[in-house]
């Protein structure tokens, strides 16, 4: 058996315990042997503790006085792949009162977690145990949900990046659409046929079933219509799916349907609470009034994410006895659907349950258990939704138009038909008219399954750049251009035509115009409501506005008293906008003829007006929740740039905003707000401080940058910027107004404090607010997400209830999977062998490749989704918004030696513990300081073998005092050295 300070070949953190499987089972067998526990776990309650799978817990740990070993020489293991253990400390950690974090793995079952000790000749023995649950039913029942931990390379949801939709400054052509990725080539979903205990699938069934929805998804189905339709003929359809071509071309659909997956409890031990009913009159209550009859519930609707974890256990048991051909790969799948065994009544006056068709925006902790790690786990955002399994029977819309619309949602599509916005003039939804765009988009109402509309073929990327024909009135005002439309229903257009137009109306706000029409020989597209009309379409970027006020694509406003024929216009109609509150947009589209499967339009367009804004999120891959249009300054960012972007905190920052004057009027005297807010994920959380105020003139066509000057950053490091452009308007003549007074706030959030940790052995702690924008209760879903495989990741919550306009806090804990080798002077991983191989031929390439990520900061990201709870409880989720940290390793270094002069000023710099050696190379800055006012100047200076210095500095004989502050890089973490007087020599 290995000794506890033996180093392989591989080059691990000499501290890992590396144990092959032969001697692990050894220990094993030993532990029977234990009549007395010299290392035990104290907790409150009866029992054994029970985890949800992927859930962390703290565990305290007690050490006999009759064992002579500290914590520091403890190791812990889980058996049987249960988890994993953390012995990393963070600011909760008692030296007196230690304790582990214990990580469940992804399989129910009961596990045991033991404590090692080093014996005689280096050789373990086992001197303590606990035995624990992983259990994955009610994960704690219809409050806040469990814990989670990732670790590894996890892939998150957010809202991508690039400039949303329209073209350059230049004219170049700029197709990003932040908030989708593209769909191409094939997306392979898994369909599970899920049931309970409370009510199955009829054995005799399953055959039908399992061919009924393999036709609902690959090979057709009949619909209400009697037209043969299926999910992939679908989104082969309105992708332009091409098979074969290369590059690839359209959408198509792979998957594997299996089932029953049969759940081992009840139908509440996986859906705790009903969130909405279906009632009908009592026919049995004497009142003749119908209106006033009491109410019997028919249905109860259940929408909760408790049972994804579940169908993994049963999936994995599932696949011991399976042949080959029939196991469940859960790695191997995009996307995930689970059709939902609704439970009957036995009773004729009880209520069925049913799931409601509803996307889940969470991942999936999947095990994946190798030799070098048992407890390995993966995981997946499989961007899952669920339907029952009677769904039409009560509904009455077929499955294959509803999981076409499901589908959407799991590519990250929003919901069209709500909330509901009235039309000009329109007093009641109920009456309309209304503007979503409810029969011409899938996502505003499935029946028939309808094409989506052009931006969401724009986003999917199955639209091409030059198909579009593109207006952008920074490029050229005052248009009068006339055009040919062919049917988007035909992908490419001829020659001579597009398939579209764009007209770009401000940052993250565009029109498009596309024709509709049916199709020979299509299964979608064949109920619209009007046939070959130009369909004109108001849509917005996710984070431009908020979409509890609107969906992202909405028709455009029908407004009869500019004589405009509205949104959906034939031969000889036009759509007429002018703004008569002084901003002075004029926008006219005309159908000259449709003639051939062509349709002739003409657009007329000038803007005399002012149009102020700053883009929100996101502002690079790396940066996706952050405002590209702000950015923090400091001495530390002008010296390196891996600083770019990056607070100082206790030090003097600029915070510097970018404002675009979009419009074609010079708007002087724009007033622009600097704020300080927690650091949050969005929603209603409040301003803590406002911090300043600038005023700038902003000219026609021009950036400029307005400045809040002298900030100094909170000490924790995590907080959040907003900048808004204030509400600007000119008294005239000519009265000049902002044209587009929604894209004038943006923020940033950012966290610092992990940057000056410098031990790899130690978890830091950030909390970050989720804030309730709505006047009813809702839940928050948070998604976290990393790049780099040699950091973990917690958090306190999936997900979390709020109350109307409640923010509350979850915590995040970062922790490194690297520890320092003082002999090689580099970080190696603090995993196993195994471990390590595992992780070279995974996702991330081979060996070298994986030891490149030791010397990057680790990427968080974490994404909030948060259901709509005005217009459509708890089933409408919404992207809210989200936050990033970034996460760096670094030996712990301490300056030494600092003695700061007239003449000259020297120092050192070296690394803490033992061996101390000096710090071979980096940067330090020098803060020269008065004790009576807040001034402050730099100077940055090499640190070479150790040692910094410098001659007289003139410019600097004002100031009285210096501080010397090492910036951190990939190798070494910061360091401060006191304030000195500067001596007068």
């Amino acid at each position: 058996m290995k000794t506890i300070l033996n180093k392989n070949s591989l080059g691990i953190s000499k501290r890992v315990l590396d144990l092959s499987n032969r001697d692990l089972n050894q220990l094993i067998r030993k532990i029977p042997e234990l009549l007395l526990q010299e290392v035990t776990f104290p907790i409150r309650g009866l029992g054994k503790p029970t985890l949800f799978p992927g859930s962390w817990r703290r565990f305290p740990v007690k050490i006999a006085n009759t064992l002579a070993v500290p914590f520091d020489q403890l190791h812990f293991v889980v058996l049987d792949g249960g988890g994993k253990v953390s012995t990393a400390v963070d600011p909760t950690f008692d030296p007196k009162n230690p304790h582990v974090v214990l990580l469940a793995g992804a399989r129910s079952g009961t596990y045991k977690l033991v404590a090692l000790a080093p014996g005689t000749n280096g050789q373990l023995r086992a001197v303590g145990h606990l035995e624990f649950i992983v259990d994955a039913r009610k994960a704690g029942a219809i409050g806040d949900g469990p814990p989670l931990w990732i670790d590894g390379q996890v892939n998150g949801i957010g809202p991508g990046q690039g400039t949303w939709g329209e073209n350059g400054p230049t004219g170049q052509v700029i197709q990003t659409y932040p908030e989708v990725a593209p769909a191409i080539g094939t997306k392979r979903v898994l369909v599970l046929l899920v049931d309970t205990a409370s009510d199955r699938y009829p054995a005799a069934d399953m055959p039908a079933i399992l061919t009924n929805w393999k036709g609902v998804i690959l090979d057709g189905a009949n619909s209400n219509d009697g037209v043969m339709r299926s999910m992939r003929s679908f989104y082969e359809e309105i992708s332009y799916y091409v098979k074969d071509a290369k590059p690839a071309i359209g959408l198509t659909i792979d998957a594997q349907i299996a089932g029953p997956i049969s759940l081992p409890g009840v139908w509440e031990d996986y859906f705790p609470s009903d969130y909405a009913h279906w009632s009908i009159p009592d026919p049995t209550d004497p009142e003749p009034d119908e209106t006033k009859k009491k109410q019997i519930i028919t249905r109860r609707f259940y929408n909760t994410p408790y049972h994804f974890q579940p169908v993994v256990d049963v999936i994995i048991e599932r696949n011991k006895t399976a042949a080959p051909a029939d196991q469940i790969d859960l790695t191997n799948f995009d996307i995930m659907c689970c059709v939902i065994r609704s439970v009957h009544p036995s009773d004729p006056k009880d209520a069925f349950k049913t799931y409601w068709p509803w996307r889940h925006y969470l991942s999936v902790k999947i095990p994946a258990p190798t030799a070098g790690d048992p407890a390995a786990t993966v995981n997946k955002n499989m961007d899952p939704f669920s339907m029952p399994d009677d769904w039409t029977d009560f509904d009455g819309r077929t499955y294959q138009d509803t999981v076409c619309h499901e589908f959407g949602h799991s590519l990250g599509l929003g919901d069209l038909y709500t909330p509901a916005v009235l039309d000009v003039g329109a007093k009641d939804p109920a009456i309309g008219p209304v503007r979503n765009l409810a029969h011409w988009d899938t996502m505003g109402f499935s029946d028939f399954s309808p094409h989506f509309s052009l931006v969401s073929r724009l986003k999917l990327g199955w639209i091409r750049p030059e198909w579009l024909k593109r207006f952008n009135f920074l490029i050229k005002n005052d248009v009068d251009e006339t055009f040919w439309l062919s049917k988007v229903e035909k992908g490419a257009p001829q020659a001579t035509a597009y398939v579209g137009a764009e007209i770009r109306m401000g940052s993250s706000w565009n029109y498009y115009l596309e024709y509709r029409a049916r199709v020979m020989g299509q299964i979608g597209d064949n109920h619209l409501p009007i046939d070959d009309r130009i369909v004109c379409t108001d849509a917005i970027a996710q984070g431009y506005q908020s979409t509890s006020v609107r969906p992202e694509v909405l028709l455009l406003k029908t407004d009869a008293t500019v004589q405009s024929n509205g949104a959906i216009l034939g031969p000889g109609q036009n759509y007429l906008e002018l703004d008569t509150d002084g901003s002075g947009k004029q926008l006219k589209i005309s159908v000259v003829e449709i003639k051939n499967g062509l349709a002739k339009v003409r657009v007329q367009y000038k803007v005399f007006g002012v149009d102020l804004g700053i883009r929100p999120w996101p502002a690079a891959p790396d940066r996706p929740w952050q405002s590209p249009d702000i950015e923090v300054r400091n001495e530390k960012s002008k010296k390196d740039p891996a600083y770019f972007n990056t607070a100082w905190t206790g030090q003097s920052n600029d915070i510097v905003a970018k404002i675009t004057n979009s419009g074609t009027v010079d708007a002087p005297g724009v007033a622009v707000n600097f704020s300080i807010k927690d650091f949050n994920v969005g929603g209603n959380t409040p301003v803590t401080s406002l911090f300043f105020k600038d005023v700038r003139d902003v000219p026609a066509g021009a950036t400029v940058e307005f400045v809040a000057p002298n900030w100094i950053p909170p000490i924790n490091g995590h907080f959040c910027i907003q900048v808004e452009v204030l509400p600007y308007a000119t008294a005239g003549p000519p009265l000049s107004v902002d044209m587009n007074p929604q894209n004038s706030l943006a923020q940033s959030n950012y966290s610092t404090s992990n940057l000056d940790s410098a031990s790899p052995t130690e978890r830091t702690i950030a909390t970050v607010k989720v804030g309730n924008p709505y006047d009813n209760p809702t839940i928050a879903y948070l998604i976290p997400s990393q790049n780099n495989p040699f950091y973990r990741t917690y958090l306190s919550n999936r997900w979390i209830y709020l109350k109307p306009k409640e923010v509350r806090e979850v915590t995040v804990m970062m922790e490194s999977r690297l520890d320092w080798d003082d002999e090689h002077q580099a970080f190696v991983p603090l995993m196993s062998t195994g471990e390590l191989r595992d992780l070279s031929s995974g996702k991330i390439g081979d060996f070298r490749n994986v030891l490149s990520y030791v010397s990057l900061p680790n990427q968080v990201s974490l994404a909030t989704y948060m259901p709509n709870s005005i217009t459509d409880p708890n089933y409408v989720v919404q992207l809210l918004g989200g936050a990033q940290i970034q996460v760096r390793s670094g030996r712990k270094v301490q300056i030494i030696d600092f003695q700061p002069g007239r003449s000259r000023t020297t120092g050192g710099v070296v690394t803490t513990g033992r061996p101390v050696s000096a710090v071979r190379s980096g940067q330090v800055i020098l803060i020269y300081s008065n004790p009576s006012d807040s001034r402050k100047a730099y100077l940055t200076l090499p640190v070479l073998g150790g040692l910094f210095r410098t001659g007289p500095i003139p410019q600097m004989s004002r100031f009285r005092d210096v501080q010397a502050y090492f910036i951190p890089n990939g190798v070494y973490g910061s360091a401060y050295s006191e304030v000195i007087p500067i001596k007068d020599e």
